[in-house]
């Protein structure tokens, strides 16, 4: 049977009722993090996402969600003493999570809005070939295609678990809606191009979301909160 990875969207404006009483799982770390926020909107988004994540990776462990231990590997990405692999990632109240049986796995959703910066930004964070692409398109289909572009290449830097410690201009990606390939290209005698399978995932219209797997062939599925066990 074909290896999988089950991605879990979800908003970040309420906790799910299945885990309305959750919050006691929260760790004294993760109180102590959200309680830094400024605003209540972004303390409420933390916390809804805390509570999903162990919620989420409880019913897929059959653990008990207030003890699972996160540790970080050495640029920062997250993992589970025990595992699966995972990653998980959330921008404004929209929240992605994806996990799998094996490999490294990357997510990443990002609201798309127009930014006054985007040319440089763009020169400064793509590889040459993706900036002429981008910049290439006119109006609103140049900010979609810059963040397909970067939510892409973040999933593809999370999966590898190195962050911004990976050159950005390291590798190409497609701005394409649906490409036939995500990634086109590394500059990388590690890794192959042809050895991961990076897509767009099919979300909200004002989002770009991406997902990052080192299993080619593998199998992409979703599944709801509700119809976690």
């Amino acid at each position: 049977m074909a290896t999988a990875l089950t991605l879990v969207r979800a908003r970040l404006d309420r906790l799910p009722e299945r885990w309305a009483d959750a919050t006691a799982w929260l760790s004294a770390e993760e109180r102590s993090r959200i309680g830094r926020f400024r605003f209540e909107r972004h303390a409420r988004r933390q916390r809804v996402a805390t509570v999903l994540l162990r919620g989420v990776l409880g019913s897929v462990t059959g653990r008990d969600p207030g003890s699972l231990e996160f540790l970080a590997g050495e640029h920062g990405k997250p993992h589970l003493s025990g595992g699966p692999p995972f990653n998980v990632s959330h921008s404004g109240e929209w929240w992605l999570f994806g996990w799998a049986e094996e490999g490294r796995v990357g997510v990443d959703v990002e609201v798309a809005r127009e930014l006054d910066d985007l040319e440089a930004v763009a020169r400064r964070s793509f590889h040459p070939a993706e900036f002429t692409r981008v910049m290439a398109r006119t109006g609103p289909e140049r900010s979609a295609a810059f963040f397909r572009v970067w939510s892409r290449k973040e999933a593809f830097i999370k999966a590898l678990g190195m962050g911004l410690a990976y050159p950005l201009d390291g590798f190409v990606v497609s701005e394409e809606r649906d490409p036939p390939a995500g990634l086109l290209e590394v500059n990388d005698p590690a890794e192959f191009a042809a050895d991961w399978l990076v897509r767009p995932v099919e979300w909200a219209s004002d989002l770009g979301a991406a997902i990052a797997w080192d299993r080619p062939g593998g199998e992409v599925r979703w599944t709801e909160v509700s119809e976690l066990a």
